[in-house]
């Protein structure tokens, strides 16, 4: 995907479209990944009361399809990524 991005940005370049300064702060933000324990404290809206085990149940919802089972977090790299 990185190649691919870098390719399109480049040849962006090529028809001055674009300049290589917005090509860096592009990919800086592609870079951008938030640490997971950043804003997920007591009270906050991705935070768990202290336990571990509370912040990944935040994250496990329910199943679209049977209300019954329990289903991954639908944006997590590994699903989307394959």
């Amino acid at each position: 995907m990185l190649k691919e991005i870098k390719q399109i940005l480049s040849v962006q370049i090529k028809h001055n479209l674009i300049n290589e300064d917005f090509k860096e702060e592009y990919l800086k933000i592609f870079y951008r990944k938030r640490e997971y324990y950043i804003d997920t404290g007591k009270g906050r809206k991705y935070g768990w009361e202290e336990k571990e085990e509370d912040f990944f149940n935040n994250l496990i919802g329910q199943d679209t399809y049977d209300i019954n089972e329990k289903r991954a977090p639908k944006h997590l790299f590994n699903i989307i990524y394959f």
